[in-house]
């Protein structure tokens, strides 16, 4: 299966510009990512229905530097009201840790065409989980491990490819078990409209996540709907090299169940597709 995605990529020759599709992978491929010339992810903001006792909406800021990630805070708005920040470190020294709440260790490498991000999350000064990231042209993948009281826990690993006008997204749960649940998405753009796109699980001939993609002033806002179940709204920001993102009004991203929560940090595994 990893083999099909990897012959997708070497058959890549062309990508259309400004359409749905390649919103959608800029916005899963590059997350905050210092990637030159490419948007970074700069807030979501999330509504969930999924019944009379249990709709929430979840907001997210990314505060930077240079380019740099340097802070993440997130908003859950439903029976309570939970405020969670990240701080993030350009370094996998474990001595920079203040060890008070949530902090994230990360180093960035390349090689050729290819960058490689490699992330430590912590809560209050214990590891739980590492992600190792890979992105090339049209390209990326990304594992995730968990740790329970310092012992591996579970295993996730995904790949997405973008060609042409269409993407293929690939994902694994309980990675690198005897028990894998492999999963594929194809995120196809419509025809009559460029700016949106659809998502069809593998086996099924109707899509349940709709896309929209719209330009803005410093790049672009990307809508996703999964009928009146889940709304979200990113906003992906061009940053110069020189900026610091201002500490704005926060607008009222999604809590999920404790053992999801660190695969969903910052829109990645998500609980919720």
């Amino acid at each position: 299966m990893k083999n099909i995605l990897i012959f997708l990529l070497l058959l890549t020759s062309y990508v259309a510009a400004n359409t749905c599709t390649e919103a959608y992978f800029k916005r899963k491929g590059f997350d905050y990512y210092p990637v030159e010339g490419e948007p970074q992810i700069d807030s979501v903001y999330e509504k969930v229905n999924l019944g009379k006792d249990h709709n929430y909406e979840n907001v997210g800021k990314y505060y930077y530097r240079n380019k740099i990630i340097e802070r993440f805070v997130t908003i859950y708005i439903g029976d309570v009201v939970d405020t969670t920040a990240y701080n993030f470190y350009r370094s996998l020294d474990e001595k920079v840790l203040s060890k008070k709440g949530g902090e994230i260790l990360f180093s960035d490498s390349s090689y050729k065409d290819t960058l490689f991000f490699v992330e430590k999350q912590y809560k209050d000064g214990l590891f739980s989980v590492d992600i190792i990231t890979k992105i090339a042209k049209n390209y990326k993948s990304r594992w995730i491990r968990s740790y329970s009281s310092g012992v591996l826990n579970d295993e996730y690993y995904s790949e997405m490819v973008l060609r042409n006008d269409s993407v293929v997204f690939m994902e694994i749960n309980h990675y690198n078990t005897d028990h894998p649940s492999t999963r594929y998405f194809y995120i196809v753009g419509n025809s009559n409209d460029d700016y949106e796109c659809e998502e069809y699980k593998d086996g099924k001939d109707t899509s349940d996540y709709k896309y929209a993609y719209k330009k803005s002033d410093n790049g672009f806002v990307f809508e996703e709907k999964n009928g009146d179940i889940h709304y979200r709204q990113i906003f992906m920001r061009y940053h110069s090299n020189d900026e610091i993102t201002a500490i704005k009004k926060r607008r009222p991203v999604i809590r999920t169940s404790t053992k999801a929560r660190y695969f969903d940090l910052l829109g990645r595994y998500k609980y919720i597709r």
